[in-house]
């Protein structure tokens, strides 16, 4: 008689976490991955935005391999789960369309005329806009908060560390666009209530797909209607 290996017990469809299948080892591998290829990405100094890529490319590929085998006690609940995934994408695609549209308003009633309708074709930007939005999900909403809720933190204190963690690296990564201090303003404005809605939901329902889904969705829409490929995707 041959005994199951316990590090790679299969789970139901309906309520398998994702979980490492070695040790806690690959906490340090996920946060490397995932973050610094983040930040490589956004150097601006070659061949480092390509090697962040491939840094994220290869840690998505991994999670991915690794969300056939479970172990709950390897590492922290990264939200991710296959219950109701089909569903969340939906929401996450409707959520999109009265987004663009009270935003291509507000541009509209500041004299900015309407924001162009249309998905991001350029191939570089959608690789960019796809590697960064999964990569950031997972990192923020899956990794940081999913350890915040194992260790029993308050929801409405996660929330807003969460929230608060994401806006300082995104000040970080667009301080340098040299953008007027309306448009900032506007952005995290806006940004604001985006984080907060997804995040709620992460920590409400336990997935991160309608994140993923709005969070790549949004940006190959909203690149396109401002500005086409912005600097850093080329």
């Amino acid at each position: 008689m041959t005994s199951e290996n316990p590090l790679h017990t299969e789970l139901s469809n309906e309520t398998r976490p994702l979980a490492f299948p070695g040790a806690g080892g690959e906490v340090v591998l996920v946060v490397v991955g995932l973050f610094l290829g983040i930040l490589l990405y956004y150097s601006r100094q070659p061949p480092w935005p390509t090697v962040g890529l491939v840094g994220m490319f290869a840690t998505a590929v991994y999670l991915a391999l690794s969300f056939r085998y479970a172990n709950p006690t390897s590492f922290a609940d990264l939200n991710i789960t296959r219950k109701k995934a089909g569903l969340y994408a939906l929401i996450g695609l409707l959520v999109i369309l009265p987004g663009w549209f009270f935003d291509s308003l507000y541009m509209y009633l500041t004299g900015r005329g309407w924001l162009q309708f249309g998905i991001a074709t350029a191939p570089p930007l959608i690789i960019s806009i796809v590697a960064i939005g999964i990569s950031e999900e997972l990192f923020f909403r899956g990794y940081i908060q999913g350890r915040l809720k194992s260790l029993g933190s308050n929801r409405w204190v996660r929330i807003i560390v969460v929230c608060a963690l994401f806006m300082f690296y995104k000040v970080l990564i667009h301080v340098w666009e040299g953008w007027p201090i309306t448009v900032y303003l506007e952005f995290f404005l806006f940004g604001a209530f985006k984080m907060l809605f997804e995040t709620f939901w992460v920590d409400w329902t336990g997935s991160i797909v309608t994140p993923i889904v709005i969070h790549i969705g949004w940006d190959l829409i909203i690149f396109q209607g401002y500005a086409g490929v912005p600097p850093w995707a080329l």
